[in-house]
């Protein structure tokens, strides 16, 4: 379910940048190819994720407000679930596989994403 969950969270923070970018021109939506398909993905998508939530709620059993917080969030923005840990086990997150959380994981990650961050970053540069 983990890795069926985070696809669905790429997929839908990819989906949602490409709508987000097209907002920001007038009669962008109306320009971007797809546009209603998209839309409708990410309407389609947008339930899966709070009753994903729901369920983790549900089985999990913790009943603390922080408890719901995490979930309320994740479920109003899908994206926050690539940061999100294991309902059973607080140390674990999934990051193409369970990883536990350390400071090793952390500079590991950091490394990893340095450059293709700073290469994104850079193609953000107008160059008129």
């Amino acid at each position: 379910m983990a890795k069926l969950m985070f696809f669905l969270t790429i997929v839908f923070l990819s989906l949602g940048a490409i709508v987000i970018q097209y907002l920001q021109v007038d009669d962008g939506l109306e320009r971007l190819p797809y546009s209603q398909q998209i839309v409708e993905i990410l309407l389609i998508l947008w339930p899966i994720f709070f009753l994903e939530r729901l369920f983790s709620l549900i089985f999990c059993g913790k009943r603390t407000w922080k408890s719901y917080l995490a979930p309320f969030f994740i479920s109003l923005l899908p994206p926050l679930r690539l940061a999100a840990r294991r309902c059973n086990d607080q140390e674990s997150m999934w990051f193409f596989s369970w990883q536990t959380v350390t400071p090793d994981l952390y500079a590991r990650l950091e490394k990893q994403f340095l450059y293709p961050i700073f290469v994104v970053s850079v193609l953000m540069i107008p160059f008129w």
